[in-house]
Parts: structure tokens; C-alpha cells; sequence
């Protein structure tokens, strides 16, 4: 999955819920984030910059559908 992020002031982007830590360096800029089950990697302006574990715990979790309850 690919995702467009404001870095936040304090060098963190919002993923799923969690704030995760890219950078304080990137602070203000617009990061595209490209998030596999393993790994996560933060590219700004065309150049990947970081490369960091996946916040995704469950990778076949689709976050545009309804959870399905059990019963």
C-alpha cells in the first residue's frame, strides 16, 4: 500500500492510529509512504529516506472494510 503523510513538527507521521517516528530532519515536508507486512519506507521528494519495520501487525487487514464479528 502507498500513502501520502504530513511529517508533523515533531518528525512523526500518523499510520493506522500510531504515530511513528521518521525524522525530526523531515519535519514539515509531505513523505510518501510505501507499506508492506515487513517494512515501511518513508521516500520524500523522489528519494527514499528511511526504511523501517511495517506499524501494519495484521497484513491481511484491509482498513476500508467493516470488521467482521464473530457469531
Amino acid at each position: 500500500m502507498e500513502i501520502d503523510r504530513q511529517v508533523t513538527g515533531s518528525g512523526c507521521v500518523n499510520v493506522a492510529g500510531k504515530l511513528i517516528g521518521v525524522g525530526l530532519p523531515l519535519a514539515g515536508k509531505r513523505a510518501t509512504l510505501r507499506i508492506d507486512a515487513s517494512l515501511m519506507q518513508v521516500i520524500v521528494d523522489g528519494t527514499l529516506v528511511k526504511t523501517l519495520p511495517s506499524p501494519i501487525t495484521d497484513p491481511s487487514a484491509d482498513a476500508c472494510k467493516a470488521p467482521v464479528w464473530p457469531g
